[in-house]
């Protein structure tokens, strides 16, 4: 399923640039938001995948983080994204928080020069979908999903 959504768990991001070489090191991931479909579905995938790791959770629920640290030592996991995404290093950032977050989250991601996996819907609605001409292409990085 997820080699054929998102060729960037192959390695190439849309566009067909590398993005990671397995001979360095495996395409490092940030997890905005450790809800139940990241803790039972996303987390344990990346944990599967040789080309994969993750390096580090946000979620602003206490609750969460401290069930994040079942998966991460406590200094890869924050309350804030921008925290995350200042504090490692991740090449992409997998988010399937709720719609409602996705642009913000999104938005935040690929400004930081991340490659961004952004789970469907892409918002709510049409209204909050995230309008950004020429982000994908000024930014350097491509999203997938």
């Amino acid at each position: 399923m997820y080699g054929e959504t998102c060729t960037c768990l192959r390695g190439f991001s849309h566009d067909s640039r590398p993005i990671s070489s397995p001979s360095l090191h495996p395409l490092r991931f940030a997890l905005p938001g450790f809800g139940r479909l990241a803790e039972e579905v996303h987390a344990p995938v990346i944990g599967r995948l040789p080309e994969a790791e993750l390096v580090a959770i946000a979620d602003p629920d206490p609750e969460r983080r401290k069930r994040a640290g079942s998966r991460l030592p406590e200094d890869k996991i924050f309350a804030s994204q921008q925290e995350m995404l200042d504090a490692v290093e991740a090449e992409a950032v997998l988010i399937a928080a709720p719609p409602a977050a996705h642009k913000e989250l999104a938005c935040a991601a690929l400004e930081s020069g991340r490659h961004v996996y952004l789970e469907k819907p892409a918002a709510p609605g049409l209204s909050e979908a995230p309008r950004r001409p020429g982000l994908l292409g000024t930014s350097g990085v491509g999203g997938c999903g």
